[in-house]
């Protein structure tokens, strides 16, 4: 009986191509998701409260009305003064179904946060959240 040999080498590959698409994917959707969430990272120590609530998911448009401790308002990304706060919100007015999230810092004086409040209100907008953090002690 004759054995024969296999003489084929049979070496061992990867298909690259669906790795690069995965990791094309994933570079996409990073990149979206820090463009979306860029406006709420600015540095800004939030005040503690016992009662704080998880934000509801909303399809609604979310404008960020950023307060640092200094007492700069940036809307978004963009600084206004609180006298053009106003006119800002009401350019955004047309758009449909948005809301107004205040991020302020802890140590602002609350009489600044609700003038700014006021104008949100004043602009028209009735879905207005301020952001905190969960205290500690809860």
């Amino acid at each position: 009986m004759k054995l024969y040999k296999n003489n084929h080498i049979h070496k061992n590959t990867i298909n690259i191509a669906a790795l690069v698409d995965v990791v094309f994917l994933l570079i996409i959707f990073f990149m979206t998701v820090s463009h979306i969430t860029s406006t709420e990272q600015m540095p800004i120590t939030l005040p503690e409260a016992r009662d704080a609530q998880s934000p509801a998911q909303a399809n609604d448009d979310i404008v960020f009305v950023n307060i640092k401790s200094d007492g700069s308002i940036f809307l978004g990304n963009k600084e206004v003064q609180l006298d053009s706060l106003e006119n800002e919100l009401e350019n955004r007015k047309n758009e449909n179904n948005f809301s107004i999230t205040i991020r302020c810092d802890k140590e602002i004086q609350w009489d600044f946060v609700r003038r700014a409040i006021k104008i949100c209100r004043d602009c028209g907008s009735t879905k207005i959240k301020v952001r905190v953090v969960e205290a500690a002690g809860k």
